[in-house]
């Protein structure tokens, strides 16, 4: 369906509104309330005229026309001036919360708005990698503080344009900026990142997985603005997940990235354990460090490894006491809940040791050993 909007005397938010709920989703629309500041401010002595700048600008897009009506309000009459406004649209990339300097997959749209009392008004459509350009009338408000125009070319159809920027091309230039209602870019925060997440785990394992002790974690500290692969073109952050299934759970991780204006999951990775503690086969003698007789009762998340890296020889050095040990590696910060253990070590005789610990999702694990 073909629609045409004028966006006069009516204002743009009456105009915009003129779309039906039941609009079709191949029409995009969007508009900003742009504030009064290219205003002087230094005091005078003498009266100063109004600077002549953008107080709101609308954009409706229909995909499968490929028609485009743009609208621009200043702030005063046009009182014999020209009044005149450049708009553009814009693909994904280049509408991303961090755009990158890659070339724009979608062709970018510009649009040159002018009211001249002197002729004709006419504005102007061109395509970016398109000769030529698409001519229409520019339409005045009875107010002569808005100008409007359609535009409408087989070219302009099933372009993927989520936002507009644009200014009233002054000296003292006016800008404005503003998205496609839906086409808000994403940034990634904790907050993206956790919802990016808890979308993933739906949509494999179905919304059962969030029940009774299901945990996530999408912690700040692991958001990194340049990314943790080489092929990164924004910010990517860490989370890890937890959730029942039956008897066993299930732990992952996840690398979350922000791409094009929006949260994604990169990769995707998890394990299946039983979180009953189960006796680990004994323990190898440290004899050079004067540590015998070492055994492990662990539940399945913290497993029986055993190496230099491994938390629970950190015990060895500690004085008995509510002590904390935790997963060794990169990546930790933010997931205590997972990766810190709290122990109680308790000394008994013969230097013997024992060290009950817990985190606070509930993996355990008991170690005992003795000093020489």
């Amino acid at each position: 369906m073909h629609r045409t909007f004028a966006c006069l005397a009516l204002g743009l938010v009456v105009c915009l509104s003129s779309l039906s709920a039941s609009a079709r989703a191949d029409v995009r629309s969007g508009s900003v309330q742009d504030p009064l500041d290219k205003q002087p401010t230094v005091p005078s002595l003498n009266p100063t005229p109004a600077v002549t700048e953008v107080t709101a600008a609308a954009v409706t897009y229909n995909q499968e026309t490929g028609t485009v009506a743009a609208s621009v309000s200043f702030n005063q009459r046009v009182d014999g001036e020209r009044l005149r406004a450049g708009l553009s649209l814009n693909g994904p990339q280049a509408c991303a919360a961090h755009p990158t300097t890659a070339a724009a997959a979608v062709p970018r749209l510009q649009l040159w708005l002018n009211s001249d009392p002197d002729v004709t008004p006419n504005a102007t459509a061109e395509l970016a990698g398109f000769a030529g350009a698409v001519v229409a009338a520019t339409q005045v408000s009875a107010d002569q503080r808005t100008i409007s125009a359609t535009f409408t070319h087989p070219a302009f159809a099933a372009r993927d344009w989520r936002c507009v920027g644009g200014s009233n091309n002054e000296a003292d230039s006016d800008e404005f900026a503003f998205p496609f209602a839906g086409y808000e870019p994403k940034e990634l925060t904790p907050a993206s990142a956790t919802t990016a997440l808890k979308a993933e785990l739906t949509r494999r394992y179905g919304p059962g997985w969030e029940g009774p002790g299901s945990w996530t974690a999408c912690p700040r500290v692991e958001i990194v603005e340049d990314g943790y692969t080489e092929n990164a073109v924004g910010p990517q952050g860490l989370c890890e997940f937890r959730f029942r299934i039956g008897n066993r759970w299930r732990h992952g991780s996840v690398l979350v990235s922000e791409e094009q204006g929006d949260v994604v999951i990169a990769s995707f990775s998890s394990a299946t354990f039983a979180k009953p503690m189960r006796a680990c086969r004994a323990l190898r003698t440290l004899r050079a460090q004067g540590v015998f007789q070492r055994r492990l009762r662990a539940g399945g998340f913290v497993g029986c490894q055993d190496n230099s890296a491994s938390m629970i020889r950190d015990l060895h050095r500690l004085k008995p006491g509510v002590r904390r040990v935790g997963f060794h590696g990169t990546n930790r910060a933010g997931f205590e809940d997972a990766v810190t253990f709290r122990c109680v070590l308790r000394a008994r005789t013969g230097g013997r040791r024992t060290a009950t610990c817990g985190n606070a999702l509930g993996d355990r694990f008991v170690y005992r050993f003795r000093l020489a």
